[in-house]
């Protein structure tokens, strides 16, 4: 089956979007989540990103 990348992009936003506005149990995130944002960065950026980020909530140095 071919598809065309808007049409998975317009799929998957349409599916969040009822995901997240639905009555029961709308998908949010949690208060206490940490959101980090790795769509601009590399995998060992991401990494470092996770590391030092977890090492903060943990208070550790390293």
């Amino acid at each position: 089956m071919e598809t065309s990348f808007e049409e998975v992009l317009r799929d998957i936003e349409y599916r969040d979007y009822q995901d997240t506005h639905r009555e029961i149990a709308p998908l949010r995130q949690a208060e206490d989540a940490v959101l980090l944002d790795t769509s601009e960065i590399g995998l060992e950026e991401s990494v470092a990103l996770l590391c030092d980020t977890i090492r903060g909530k943990l208070q550790i140095s390293g």
